[in-house]
């Protein structure tokens, strides 16, 4: 009887042992950005060769995108390669003789794990439980003097700002194709992957290490699409970005196009037909007319993607745009009660209050 109940207790306190570190990657879907402690440490030297590679499987962290601003973290973090690409703001927390003074804090990528050592009696930073942070020295040496060694530092989850959208890097063989995901902004670090030929649904990938995600469906010559779900709960949907004519050892950007459950896209695959928009042209004093005050219009119509064009893709996801003839044709007169209220920072329009698309990486505000 005893035994059955330490067995029930044991398997209650592992229950909320399990929701206590899931909340603490998300909170109702968004990022937990509460601050943390943990230690940290360098390894390599300011060139940061050795810190190339690593357990998340982005190879050359320079041509990647990664740099230097990336961490080896502890399993209590890494949770089973999970939490490759998410990003950290660190910072050294009272430890007055190594911690550089007013040095602020820096922001860094998850790119590598840091093993346990089991068989050490001392300096077990990277074993579990302990929450650990294995830096390049050029990192270290901004919030540190280099002689510290190890360090207490306070951390926290941040969403990542990334240069250009999602890259997808194609491996594998005709037997099986091996997809890596990287330089994901906002959450980071992907949950989740389907892949769509143009002669296929949806598939589903399964994780095959780090952020290495693998089908066994042929696709050798189909145009390839992705959803890629982040640990935030938003879903990604690039459409179209590998041409039929990949190669393996190639790697492609996707734009992305939000999926989530709040309609970030205006057109809506045609759902805000009949909506009414108030307008008013903002920060650009050449061609906005002085105190014009706002217009009042109807979706009608939808401005399509050209996916074809380097510039000027006003209309391609995730931009929100309103050309200058009747816009986004369903025809519904406009009513009261369909004023839609929505704030766009993007000269030289302003849509009256609502969520603004990050304009660095795939971050959102």
């Amino acid at each position: 009887m005893a035994r059955s109940q330490n067995l029930f207790s044991c398997v209650i306190f592992m229950t909320l042992f399990a929701i206590t570190m899931s909340k603490r990657i998300t909170i109702d879907g968004e990022i937990d950005n509460n601050w943390y402690d943990a230690h940290a440490t360098f390894y390599g030297d300011m060139t940061g060769s050795e810190t190339m590679q690593g357990a998340c499987g982005y190879g050359n962290l320079f041509d990647q995108g990664y740099g230097l601003s990336t961490a080896a973290i502890s399993s209590a973090i890494f949770n089973n390669g999970l939490t490759c690409g998410a990003c950290f703001e660190l910072q050294c927390f009272n430890d007055p003789q190594w911690c550089i003074q007013n040095a602020g804090t820096i922001k860094i990528t998850a790119t590598n794990f840091c093993p346990a050592n089991y068989s050490k009696t001392q300096d077990l930073w990277c074993n579990p439980p302990q929450r650990h942070f294995d830096l390049t020295m050029p990192m270290f040496t901004k919030i540190a003097q280099y002689k510290a060694g190890v360090i207490p530092i306070k951390y926290r989850r941040v969403p990542c700002i990334k240069q250009g959208g999602v890259r997808f890097e194609l491996k594998g063989n005709l037997n099986w194709l091996l997809v890596l995901v990287f330089n994901v902004g906002g959450a980071g670090d992907v949950s989740n992957i389907k892949i769509k030929g143009t002669n296929t649904n949806w598939i589903q990938m399964t994780r095959n290490w780090g952020q290495n995600w693998q089908t066994e469906t042929q696709l050798v010559g189909q145009t390839l699409s992705f959803q890629v779900n982040t640990s935030d709960g938003k879903m990604l949907q690039f459409d179209n970005v590998v041409p039929r004519n990949w190669q393996y050892g190639q790697n492609f950007q996707g734009r992305v196009r939000p999926r989530d459950s709040s309609p970030r896209l205006l057109f809506n695959d045609g759902l805000t037909c009949g909506a009414c928009f108030e307008i008013q042209c903002i920060n650009d004093p050449q061609w906005c007319i002085q105190n014009a005050g706002t217009i009042k219009i109807t979706a009608t119509n939808f401005c399509p993607s050209n996916y074809s064009k380097p510039n000027d893709d006003w209309c391609d996801p995730p931009q929100k745009h309103f050309p200058h003839k009747i816009i986004l044709t369903c025809p519904c007169p406009c009513s009261q009660y369909c004023l839609h209220h929505m704030k766009l920072e993007l000269s030289p329009l302003n849509i009256i209050e609502s969520h603004v698309l990050s304009k660095e990486g795939l971050g959102f505000k």
